[in-house]
């Protein structure tokens, strides 16, 4: 099977593998290339399938990538993704041997990703994981494992989540941390603006963008940063919710309030 690699020579015409199109002014493949664009020269690698649909892998240098990892040496799996109707064509096969292939090319250690207990929405799938041998290496409340597959057996450094995640301050009230590493907050994080205004409260929204002086984005009390909501300080969850949903939880909250 053929795959392309999205690069700077054609990411504003390769159609996105996690979002085809834009309805309605939704903003996110202009996100998602804005993004790109940014962050090309940390090492970014976005393979896909010569498929009009989602088979790719997104992956970096974990110094670099968009989550609060410790893992000098490794690469990061930001997002991996096969559509059910091209399971067992062959796809999955090829992706993960062009990708080993480059990172062993670029001497790294082996790869890591981050992923639920148990397969969870808008998380890498875990069992996609396991079944690559890969192995649990951390943990983090609520849910979250850090997982690793070294390239040399007996490799002494494992990837650990960054210190200092649990002491990361966060404002009382609703608040929402989210960056445009996935495409679909652009148009997730919009929605549920309008929703909570519509509920009479405040929604306060913190695009994570990476910081000069270090090349990683600033810690905040959850090591999954694409999307994180948290009430009062305290972590709510991981999922990209739709505004019913959201607003279901914003009711419960008021319930336990009262």
């Amino acid at each position: 099977m053929n795959t392309t690699v999205i690069d700077y020579t054609n990411f504003k015409r390769e159609h996105l593998c996690c979002v085809l199109r834009d309805r309605n002014g939704e903003g996110r493949i202009a996100a998602k290339r804005d993004w790109l664009e940014k962050v090309f020269e940390d090492g970014l690698v976005l393979r896909k399938g010569d498929v009009n649909g989602r088979v790719f892998l997104e992956y970096m240098p974990a110094e670099y990538c968009w989550f609060p990892v410790d893992a000098p040496g490794y690469m990061f799996i930001h997002c991996y993704r096969i559509d059910e109707k091209f399971e067992n064509l062959g796809y999955e096969e090829d992706l993960w041997r062009e990708c080993i292939a480059e990172s062993r090319i670029k001497h790294k250690k082996g790869l890591c990703v981050i992923v639920g207990r148990e397969n969870l929405p808008n998380l890498n799938r875990r069992d996609d994981f396991l079944e690559r041998g890969f192995k649990v290496c951390d943990r983090a409340d609520p849910y979250f494992e850090l997982m690793y597959l070294p390239f040399n057996e007996g490799e002494a450094d494992t990837p650990r989540f960054m210190e200092g995640i649990e002491d990361a301050e966060v404002d009382d009230g609703w608040v929402l941390f989210y960056s445009h590493q996935c495409p679909h907050t652009a148009k997730i994080v919009e929605r549920l603006k309008k929703k909570a205004g519509e509920a009479g409260i405040e929604l306060k929204t913190v695009l994570l963008e990476k910081q000069k002086e270090t090349g990683r984005i600033p810690l905040i009390p959850s090591v999954y940063t694409t999307f994180a909501l948290f009430k009062d300080g305290r972590f709510i969850t991981h999922e990209m919710l739709s505004p019913a949903k959201f607003a279901k939880i914003i009711k419960g909250k008021a319930e336990d309030k009262a």
